[in-house]
């Protein structure tokens, strides 16, 4: 795998492991309502996006509510959202040898940045695009447009990581190399630059500089 001066990245299944209990919350809605599916079905279309789930079972902005409703009313749960282990290391290895990390996400800020925030990952971090920001979604490249030209970055040098197809989309929408990260080998699409298993081949060709030990 290459490396790149630029990274941009996607949030909840990629640097944090948030699916579980944004999976949790969108069973119990699915309960709530009588609304028949497997637990694993319902998972499946939740990490394609929201979107795709609420397209297959037809839901209601009742529904939809519903879930955005328990996510917003339990207390607990940015302490139930932890970032992916090797992910400090990766982006820290990015950092030291010069390149820039940048966030963009479906999420909004206080579910997003406040979180590198309070594992201390912020500082890795060269900028963001949040839902708060107003841009169109994934697989839009509108986001990616938007970081390249307010940083200034070369599209040759910046690849888009993710761990969803609409995340590779809005990469080769935007004219960026894209990285999938598919841990689970569940995506069948193809498209992308790169597809990895685990993040830390992201890092392997940077500890060939021997960056791994420098201040």
């Amino acid at each position: 795998m290459k490396t790149y001066k630029n990274y941009i990245w996607d949030f909840d299944g990629t640097l944090y492991d948030s699916y579980p209990v944004l999976t949790y919350y969108a069973i119990k809605m699915f309960r709530h309502y009588n609304i028949n599916a497997s637990d694993k079905e319902i998972e499946d279309y939740l990490k394609v996006s929201f979107s795709t789930l609420a397209k297959r079972y037809n839901l209601t902005d009742e529904q939809m509510k519903y879930v955005r409703d328990l996510k917003a009313n339990d207390e607990h749960f940015l302490d139930k959202v932890k970032p992916f282990k090797e992910i400090f290391e990766v982006l820290k290895k990015i950092h030291k040898a010069g390149g820039k990390n940048f966030l963009f996400t479906h999420s909004d800020k206080e579910h997003s940045v406040v979180l590198l925030e309070r594992d201390g990952i912020d500082k890795l971090f060269d900028g963001y695009v949040t839902s708060d920001m107003q841009l169109k979604p994934k697989p839009s490249p509108d986001g990616i447009n938007y970081i390249c030209r307010t940083y200034n970055l070369d599209k040759s040098e910046t690849v888009m990581v993710g761990d969803r197809m609409i995340d590779v989309n809005s990469g080769i929408n935007a004219n960026v190399d894209t990285i999938l990260f598919d841990s689970e080998e569940r995506v069948k699409d193809k498209g992308y630059t790169f597809k990895i298993t685990n993040l830390s081949s992201i890092a392997q060709p940077f500890d060939e500089l021997n960056l791994s030990n420098t201040k």
